[in-house]
């Protein structure tokens, strides 16, 4: 660094010295204590456009370029707006400091909902009686097709929603589409259990079934 000047001055009698900076030490000085320079964000006239689009500007007739922002003028639903874009993507109208709000009609709002879309009556009670279409009781007669003891017999079964029921007891399912099946004791013997599956249409409808290996037979239901 160089030298600072000494340069006596002398003032009321008293002589003073006083050290007066070179020039290298006021360059060294201005280097080391200058601040930085924030240049902002440019963004082009394209996506200045397509920002002002965002906003619901349209009929744009003017669009320049202003120091750091750019000048527009434009419609806002139907109103003649003059506009401030600043190069950082900030909107503003000329003459007030607060930023630029979209127009109601850009946001986007979520859409009502109907409750009466998501659960309609109407539709319910047709599920419901769909589902019960063949609630009642129904009489089954079995007739041995090969391998049983007991060659025709007859039960009784009740439909309850999608339950089919024999003597209280829940015994199998039924589908809406009529198809079913349950499993009941055999006559001649309790303590086998076998399949029984078939399908209900209106009033009537057939079936099978199977008591161990060799016991098989068919079965036709009609409600009572």
């Amino acid at each position: 660094m160089a030298r600072s000047r000494e340069i006596l001055l002398t003032f009321l009698g008293a002589t003073t010295a006083v050290l007066w900076p070179s020039a290298a030490d006021t360059a060294v000085g201005q280097t080391q204590h200058r601040p930085p320079v924030h240049t902002p964000h440019t963004i082009t006239e394209e996506v200045a456009r397509q920002r002002l689009k965002t906003y619901g500007i349209t009929n744009v007739e003017r669009l320049e370029r202003s120091g750091n922002s750019y000048l527009a003028s434009g419609l806002v639903d139907g109103r003649r707006v003059e506009l401030e874009l600043s190069l950082t993507g900030n909107l503003r109208e000329r003459g007030k400091t607060e930023r630029f709000k979209a127009p109601d009609s850009m946001r986007e709002l979520p859409p009502k909902i109907d409750r009466k879309q998501i659960v309609r009556p109407e539709l319910m009670r047709g599920i419901d009686a769909v589902s019960r279409s063949f609630d009642g009781d129904w009489e089954v007669s079995a007739t041995a097709v090969q391998g049983c003891i007991v060659k025709a017999w007859k039960s009784q079964l009740t439909i309850k929603g999608t339950q089919i029921l024999e003597d209280g007891t829940v015994r199998g399912q039924i589908a809406t589409d009529g198809s079913f099946q349950y499993a009941r004791p055999a006559p001649a013997n309790p303590n086998v259990v076998g399949p029984f599956s078939g399908k209900l249409s209106g009033d009537a409808g057939t079936g099978s079934y199977r008591f161990g290996p060799n016991c098989t037979g068919s079965i036709s239901l009609k409600r009572m």
